[in-house]
């Protein structure tokens, strides 16, 4: 299956696919020893974003509780969302 998005997190690159089914009622899921994020295919895009901002926590922080990375990844997204000129900085390439 063909990546739809590349994730560089530190030293390591995820590949991120979209997938038709995930065990149980998640809509993403990280394998680490395979460094391969999965999500549902067809989710809204904000929905997809969110679930991949959920999976990047995990990858960020392993050791983190499930419920933990829930709300970290709902209120960074919000976050972002709220905050454009925020999020605007953020991803502007420095000047040099």
């Amino acid at each position: 299956m063909r990546a739809f998005m590349k994730i560089k997190i530190g030293a390591l690159n995820y590949r991120v696919i979209r997938v038709k089914k995930i065990n149980g009622n998640a809509r993403g899921e990280i394998d680490f020893s395979t460094k391969t994020i999965r999500v549902l295919d067809g989710l809204d895009r904000d929905v997809e974003t969110e679930t991949l901002l959920h999976e990047v926590t995990h990858a960020i922080s392993p050791n983190m509780g499930e419920q933990a990375v829930h709300t970290f990844s709902n209120r960074m997204f919000q976050m972002l969302q709220e905050n454009t000129k925020l999020t605007k900085r953020l991803l502007k390439t420095p000047q040099k």
